[in-house]
């Protein structure tokens, strides 16, 4: 405690009382701002360590990624492959199609040509 001139302060039994609380109150504090100190260092230890294990893992990201975009190249490729083919067989098909379909169509032309000459 500071000393004070007895001239002008005198100490009573609530000044006494309220320095003591006070002196009290400022050891709690000091308490408390040690606790939070430790918790800070703690924090910043795990956030370091957070650090490090992203650094290690960077680099296999960063291929998993480059081996990523090939493949997906590599997809693209065959697909556009695909669609190649599959137009080109849909296209034989329906040339088949047409082809069958041709030859009922003259199928029935001539069934109809035979029956109108028959009546005749």
């Amino acid at each position: 405690p500071q000393q004070v001139n007895p001239m002008h302060y005198k100490q009573t039994d609530e000044t006494a009382k309220f320095e003591q609380e006070w002196q009290y109150a400022k050891v709690r504090q000091d308490a408390q701002l040690e606790r939070i100190e430790k918790g800070v260092s703690t924090l910043g230890d795990m956030a370091r360590g957070m650090q490090e294990e992203l650094d290690k893992q960077n680099p296999v990201i960063d291929d998993i990624d480059s081996q990523i975009n090939k493949v997906t190249g590599q997809l693209k490729s065959n697909n556009a492959r695909l669609t190649g083919l599959v137009t080109q067989m849909r296209s034989k098909r329906n040339f088949c199609i047409d082809i069958v379909l041709v030859c009922i169509l003259l199928g029935i032309g001539a069934y109809i040509f035979t029956i109108a000459t028959k009546k005749k």
